[in-house]
């Protein structure tokens, strides 16, 4: 794909199949590129309707007052070939088709893209969002701007990947929902996703790619350029596999193969989308983490699980000398235990417990500190969030296990040096893979 595709500028955009009903494609997609003050021009066209939200709308792409940059196509399947042939005959540079179809409507798109040079995403798509441009162009609930790009097969798995960026106070620079790749595949976004200097990391979820060897030579471009790429593979039995061919109409890699691939490449393979959205976040937030980890938390029964699953990862817990036990005592006079994990006791506040991280921190013996926490009822998850940002001076990655009621609303107090992780199950199924 052409840098310039998916870099722009983009200065207009038509909606074609339109509509003033939200609970339509046409409607949904409108609606959601004017809330979030798409800077260019809209253009919705419908025969049926004169003006759409307060926009004039058009009866078809040529009555246009210009060639827009984009088409989104949210019509049926007969009308959304007419409409890209005629988008493609215009000269519009780049098509949505958020139209579903069978395989010989894909082919027909692909046939287009290849003669005429509009290149198209979809069909079967749930959109595109360019961050930088304010273009969100789709129908799903998408993440404040930020440094994680999100590519998926599958639209409402995308979806979810934005909605774990937002729990973590993240964002998305952009997403594509690819569908069933007629043209854009995952290799043009993978490579666009190289180049752009918005992108930190990548999120995506596959069923099947066109090309393997460059497929591998686009994961190997991210990782050299400190980019993680954290991917979730839909298609792993036999059932899932004949499942992807009635999804995106592909034949779903070899999991095995895919795994190793893609490892070998650079990229990583997890099992599902909130683990692939964490797993991102902590090599992009903490980069690299050392194998020494020192646990300090609330719960003893919370440090005996995380230090079960770090040593089961291949984490060492060094034990701690007397002078770091004698000053962690100190911010909590009474009820300490153990010498890692170290655990300060359900009466610990989130003060005593952030004053310990910071401390062990600064310990020769730490490359990581895991702060695990389960939230009671003394204190508010805005104080709680509120201790936490004091960990950003640490002077070793923080990794924050949280555990129970509230867990998840702390999710939102991580940062760049930080990581809030809500549960073990989590935990542990990023933890082989950092």
């Amino acid at each position: 794909m052409p840098s310039s595709i998916l870099s722009g500028p983009f200065s207009s955009v038509a909606i074609v199949g339109a509509s003033p009903k939200t609970w339509k494609i046409g409607g949904l997609v409108l609606r959601n590129l004017i809330s979030r003050r798409f800077r260019g021009r809209i253009y919705p066209v419908n025969p049926r309707y004169e003006e759409i939200m307060g926009y004039k709308c058009y009866p078809s792409l040529e009555s246009l007052p210009e060639v827009p940059d984009i088409v989104a196509i949210a019509v049926p399947e007969k009308a959304a070939l007419q409409v890209s042939r005629e988008a493609a005959r215009l000269g519009v540079k780049l098509a949505v088709v958020f139209t579903s179809g069978g395989q010989g409507f894909t082919t027909s798109l692909r046939k287009l893209a290849n003669e005429a040079g509009t290149r198209i995403i979809g069909p079967n798509s749930a959109g595109l969002v360019i961050a930088r441009a304010g273009l969100y162009l789709t129908i799903e609930y998408s993440a404040p701007p930020g440094s994680v790009a999100v590519v998926s097969q599958s639209g409402a798995l995308g979806g979810v990947a934005m909605h774990w960026l937002s729990l973590l106070s993240s964002g998305v620079s952009f997403f594509t929902s690819i569908g069933n790749m007629s043209d854009i595949s995952v290799c043009d976004t993978f490579e666009y996703a190289a180049k752009d200097e918005d992108t930190e990391a990548l999120v995506a979820y596959i069923e099947w790619i066109r090309d393997g060897q460059r497929y591998m030579s686009a994961l190997r471009t991210l990782a050299s350029r400190g980019k993680p790429v954290c991917i979730v593979k839909g298609g792993r039995g036999p059932r899932s596999s004949e499942a992807v061919r009635t999804h995106t109409g592909g034949i779903a890699t070899s999991y095995e193969v895919f795994s190793a691939a893609t490892r070998q490449a650079g990229g990583v393979v997890v099992d599902d989308i909130a683990a692939a959205v964490l797993l991102c976040e902590a090599k992009r937030r903490l980069k690299r983490l050392g194998r020494r980890v020192v646990v300090v938390t609330n719960s003893g029964g919370l440090g005996v699980l995380a230090a079960s699953q770090l040593e089961n990862a291949g984490y060492t817990l060094p034990r701690l000398s007397n002078k770091v036990l004698s000053e962690i005592k100190r911010i909590k006079p009474e009820g300490v235990a153990g010498a890692n994990p170290i655990d300060l006791q359900g009466d610990a506040s989130i003060t005593q417990l952030v004053d310990a991280a910071l401390l062990l921190s600064s310990s020769a013996i730490a490359d990581l500190v895991l702060l695990g926490y389960v939230p009671t009822s003394a204190e508010t998850p805005e104080k709680v969030c509120k201790e936490l940002t004091r960990l950003a001076s640490a002077e070793k990655p923080v990794i924050v296990l949280a555990e129970g009621y509230g867990s998840l609303e702390i999710t939102r107090c991580g940062s760049k040096a930080v990581l809030v992780v809500p549960g073990t199950g989590l935990f542990s199924a990023i933890l082989g893979k950092l």
